[in-house]
């Protein structure tokens, strides 16, 4: 197990996030279909709050049936790594999140039929070229109030992508 981000704050308690001891380890789990994409995220309860384990499935119980096999699996292993864990070890769960989010993302020129992808219409050579990419993770911007894909942005990486 290696913890690579920290929930950065002490956790609080909500209808989407549980203090639960699994396998004698206080742990935090975590659920957002928002944020996560109902993925469950399993943080230790005590600072610096460090991630063990995400876990996705359809639903909040299959996701943790996962992390309790896990933990069944895994308790010495992440008792021994959580108790040996550097103090200062990890990035705050925001900027970490935020930096999975820059990384490349797919753009189609056809429609995936996947669930979260959204096309946008950049105007080119005289018409509309249809591109799709996942909403979650491309570039946005705000619209009168609503987030969109921002499709300047996604047709300058697609045109960056062609060329390579």
């Amino acid at each position: 197990m290696k913890p690579f981000a920290i929930y950065g704050k002490k956790p609080r308690g909500s209808k989407t996030s549980k203090r639960e001891i699994l396998s004698g380890i206080p742990v935090f789990l975590h659920s957002s279909t928002i944020e996560t994409r109902k993925n469950v995220v399993c943080y230790h309860d005590k600072p610096p709050y460090p991630r063990i384990i995400v876990s996705a499935g359809e639903t909040y119980w299959a996701c943790r049936l996962k992390i309790e096999e896990f933990f069944s699996k895994n308790s010495l292993e992440i008792k021994e790594t959580l108790e040996t864990l550097d103090k200062n070890y990890g990035l705050p769960k925001n900027l970490m999140d935020a930096k999975i989010k820059s990384f490349e993302y797919e753009i189609y020129d056809s429609n995936p039929r996947l669930n979260g992808y959204s096309v946008v219409t950049p105007f080119h050579n005289g018409e509309f070229l249809y591109l799709w990419a996942d909403a979650s993770v491309a570039p946005t911007k705000t619209y009168n109030g609503k987030v969109t894909l921002d499709k300047d942005l996604i047709f300058d990486e697609y045109l960056k992508r062609k060329i390579k």
